[in-house]
């Protein structure tokens, strides 16, 4: 109808302290992925500089993508995206593992 009174509602978008909130949090998060590339980890440096970069991912995804103000079909989609690749690195690290000893670099042992 052409009468006037159906009006489409727009998606409500953060405000701007919120988006100034997870810029800082990116940051600090930016920062600590330097620090701890300065510290020997060992074997954990891999497995962190992943949680930080899954959780910088999400965060970009989240708020600056605005995933999350939309419906549960689009997280849906996000989830199973994540899972996937989620199974994917598992068995990727576990191909890594199960090689035969002399076919890892010596600096994985």
């Amino acid at each position: 109808m052409v009468d006037g009174t159906h009006t489409t509602a727009k998606p409500k978008l953060g405000e701007p302290a919120l988006y100034a909130l997870v810029w800082v949090g990116l940051l600090a998060l930016t920062v600590a992925t330097y620090s701890l590339s300065r510290v020997h980890l060992g074997a954990w440096s891999v497995a962190i500089a992943l949680t930080i970069a899954g959780i910088k991912a999400s965060l970009v995804v989240l708020f600056f993508m605005h995933l999350w103000h939309q419906e549960s079909s689009y997280r849906l989609v996000f989830g199973t995206a994540l899972v996937f690749l989620l199974l994917m690195l598992a068995f990727v690290v576990a191909d890594v593992h199960m090689r035969f000893p002399l076919a890892n670099p010596s600096t994985l042992q």
